[in-house]
């Protein structure tokens, strides 16, 4: 069971707590005043606090904010045990980090629910925090290694002045050095983002960052962001729009992230002089941005295990990918409310569709 940390200056609610927490199986850890209660939660590293607001030397509100500076305790639950139940208290405490209220005097039964929800949802943090920890850990040094090793390697040759036989050379090893330093570049902030947002499913507080208000999209705009993708595989040629202007329930930075993605795969995993289709849809309801290719495709079983550890077939395909942007687009997806589904066959390309809310026109 879990680790608690109870910090109430009442000894008898404080001893309740206790009993009643104990007997459900957690182990308790109990302080006085927010001071001690500070001191507890650095040595024993509880998975949840209770603490009560109204307290001598720091109150609830001090303690919250001591708990959210230290790196250690920062993601530890926090549920405030307090008789203010007025609104302007509530929003000072989630303004503040807090994950819930108990108002007092609590029921028995609500107490377990609501610590045994709050323990479980943790557990599910933690666990998705170990997956993506395995996640990196399987595919972080090879992708870092591959524009490293090529942009040492060509360094090390414009080094050597009997190798170089002209300006041109210079030249193309310059460019060739800028490429693969623009893909490392984007191999970072891509799996940063990944590991934000996989943190974020299970943070509402983080979450609510990503679901933006109604955000137009027309074809100006996805034309300026989808362009930009095609020209790093010299396929602005291949691309073929048909936008309806509409406006959907998604942030601005998630949907232009979300066309990025899929137009780079698309691009990145087809033949060049193939068609890269993208196409959005809306109706009162709902807004359709679909994304389809003539590519390699993929395998059900390939589809259904998209994540950041996932590489297509790498011995087979000489294309280089992480599934990575795929993730993204899903994990984006997941957090505006919508659905993604992917629509794929080896040697057949894919098409991906993001269904998402449409959005206010006001």
């Amino acid at each position: 069971m879990g680790k608690i940390l109870i910090i109430e200056d009442d000894s008898y609610i404080r001893m309740n707590l206790v009993d009643i927490l104990e007997s459900e199986g957690h182990d308790v850890f109990t302080a006085e005043d927010g001071q001690v209660g500070i001191r507890q939660a650095k040595e024993h590293l509880p998975e949840l606090i209770l603490c009560d607001v109204l307290m001598p030397n720091l109150d609830g509100y001090g303690v919250l904010k001591e708990i959210r500076q230290n790196p250690l305790t920062a993601g530890t639950p926090f549920l405030f045990l307090t008789a203010k139940a007025a609104r302007e208290d509530f929003r000072h405490g989630m303004d503040l980090g807090a994950d819930d209220y108990l108002v007092k005097p609590f029921e028995i039964n609500s107490l377990i629910r609501t610590v045994r929800a709050r323990l479980e949802k943790r557990a599910r943090e933690v666990e998705q925090i170990k997956k993506l920890r395995e996640n990196l850990s399987r595919t972080l040094p090879h992708e870092l290694r591959t524009p490293l090793t090529s942009i040492i390697g060509m360094a090390d040759f414009l080094r050597t002045p009997e190798l170089v036989s002209s300006m041109a050379q210079v030249h193309e090893m310059a460019q060739n050095i800028h490429d693969s330093a623009m893909r490392l570049h984007k191999l970072i902030e891509n799996y940063l983002l990944y590991a934000e947002l996989v943190v974020s499913i299970e943070r509402p507080e983080d979450a609510k960052l990503w679901k933006g208000s109604s955000t137009y999209i027309n074809e100006g705009i996805l034309r300026s962001f989808a362009l930009k993708q095609a020209q790093m595989y010299n396929r602005e040629a291949d691309l073929n729009l048909r936008v309806t202007p509409c406006n959907a329930q998604i942030s601005e930075t998630a949907w232009i992230k979300i066309v990025e993605e899929l137009t780079n795969n698309a691009c990145k995993f087809s033949p060049k002089g193939t068609p890269v289709q993208i196409t959005v849809d809306s109706d009162d309801k709902t807004v359709v941005i679909t994304v389809t290719d003539q590519g390699i495709g993929m395998t059900n079983e390939e589809i259904a295990n998209i994540g950041a550890y996932m590489q297509f077939e790498r011995v087979e395909r000489e294309q280089q990918g992480s599934g990575l942007g795929l993730s993204i687009v899903k994990l984006l997806t997941q957090l505006s409310d919508g659905k993604c589904v992917i629509t794929s066959e080896p040697d057949n390309g894919t098409s991906v569709q993001v269904i998402l809310q449409a959005g206010s026109s006001s």
